[in-house]
């Protein structure tokens, strides 16, 4: 087969480029022959033809006429975590992006080597995945519940309950069964119950006052559901910053159990 660069051809220089999912588009260069652009890149003359219908005469190719090598595309970039795009026609980073819920920054930056305004039909580009969206956290609990408290080797009769009520931040503790606090631990004017923080070391007191041999007291406690473990302890009535004295019952906010949902 002889070809020729010329005239013959059913369309000019400034067609529009031809369809070409899957390859690449190529401009007919001077000296170019079907033959040995196949040749280039490694596909048949056939091939060529079959991808080019708008081809009537395969003898004459015009110089910058585009055509399509079939089975040839460009190396996309590496997309971890993304997916893989071919540029069609009419394609632009401002309608892909769109298309696929990214902005045309993270398509820039997932495409270091593409040129946002020179977009070739069959190039490949990353789509940049989306980072997965956490689940929201749990509500916190909400109504009214208790927690009870258990007897410690030092005091093994006491019996203890605090009344949680999550939508006020509130608890009342009440505990019997412990002695005067300066039997336990000399000094000690009050038992003191104290409540953590699940995440850190910090405690806030309730100070519990003496009803009738039943030591009982209440207490304001800012997002109550972030604290577990609970400590009675024997404790002068000046203010310290964590439980110091012996313990006389303890326990944990854990599996509340929920007696009345209503505000």
């Amino acid at each position: 087969m002889k070809e020729r660069l010329g005239s013959g051809l059913s369309g000019s220089v400034g067609q529009q480029a031809p369809v070409c999912p899957g390859g690449r588009i190529y401009r007919v260069r001077a000296g170019d022959t079907l033959f040995r652009i196949a040749q280039r890149f490694g596909v048949s003359v056939d091939a060529i033809l079959q991808a080019n219908p708008q081809i009537t005469n395969p003898d004459v190719l015009r110089v910058g006429q585009s055509i399509c090598i079939p089975g040839v595309t460009p190396p996309g970039p590496p997309c971890p975590g993304g997916r893989i795009y071919i540029i069609r026609p009419g394609d632009t980073f401002f309608a892909i992006a769109q298309r696929f819920g990214v902005s045309v920054a993270d398509l820039i930056a997932a495409n270091p080597g593409v040129d946002p305004d020179r977009l070739v039909v069959g190039q490949r580009i990353c789509i940049p995945g989306r980072p997965p969206v956490p689940p929201p956290p749990p509500p916190p609990p909400r109504g009214r519940g208790c927690t009870p408290l258990s007897p410690t080797d030092l005091v093994p009769r006491s019996l203890g309950v605090v009344g949680l009520d999550f939508n006020r931040n509130r608890v009342v503790v009440a505990v019997d069964g412990l002695p005067a606090p300066g039997q336990i631990a000399p000094g000690a004017d009050l038992w003191r119950a104290w409540f953590r923080l699940r995440t850190t070391a910090d405690w806030v007191p309730v100070d519990l006052a003496n009803c009738n041999g039943v030591w009982a007291g209440a207490g304001d406690i800012v997002d109550l559901f972030l604290y577990g473990p609970v400590r009675v302890t024997a404790e002068p009535a000046g203010q310290v910053a964590r439980p110091m004295g012996p313990a006389g019952a303890e326990g944990t906010i854990q599996a509340v159990r929920t007696f009345d949902a209503e505000e």
